[in-house]
């Protein structure tokens, strides 16, 4: 990926912005664009599955919602021997439905390729919400510069929604199932790595 360039006059190159955006499950490199002086790279969690309905009439109670992943956000200067360099990212797998308990969320991560970040930044996957009982914990949330904030819980008490960052949103837990066995909740979603060169 390249940025898109600008001539001023005197002919000195002037870099538009760029935003690279990773936002299904599964792993990969994004490349430094020539001419970026200044890189955010924002990272989140996988969110949990939703958990189902339980049991029958006077007694059936609907599901609960799953958790939302960590949030991890990491600012840097680029200067020119970093253009072309390469960044390693991944982002975990959306947390299945639960017919009961619903499935966790997948951690993701962003770390060096050819270019060292800081630390590797980690956003840990949020918990699927456990059948007859509540929500799970939000993902975890490490080696961000600038912001490692946990994901949201679900459940009593908690919303299980995703994490605002600067240029997207974490996707938030699976929805709860409805009220009684046989109704199973939704799937929660995957994880997302997002990098801005400015």
């Amino acid at each position: 990926m390249s940025g898109l360039l600008n001539v001023l006059a005197g002919g000195t190159p002037r870099f538009v912005p760029v935003t690279s955006s990773h936002l299904a499950a599964g792993s990969g490199t994004d490349t430094i664009p020539t001419y970026s002086t200044a890189l955010a790279m924002e990272n989140w969690g996988g969110s949990g599955g939703g958990a189902g309905g339980t049991g029958s009439g006077c007694g059936a109670s609907a599901g609960f919602k799953g958790a939302s992943g960590g949030y991890c956000k990491t600012i840097v200067a680029i200067i020119p021997a970093d253009w072309g360099k390469t960044i390693n990212w991944s982002n975990g797998a959306a947390g299945t439905a639960g017919v009961g308990t619903g499935g966790a969320g997948g951690a993701s991560a962003i770390s060096s390729g050819t270019y060292a970040v800081p630390a590797t930044m980690n956003a840990g996957g949020g918990a699927g919400a456990v059948s007859g009982t509540g929500g799970g914990a939000g993902g975890t949330a490490s080696g961000g510069n600038t912001t490692n904030t946990a994901g949201n819980a679900a459940g009593p008490g908690g919303t299980g929604n995703g994490i605002a960052g600067t240029n997207g949103t974490g996707n938030g837990g699976g929805s709860a199932g409805a009220i009684g066995t046989g109704h199973p909740g939704g799937a929660g979603g995957p994880g997302q790595s997002i990098f801005r060169y400015t």
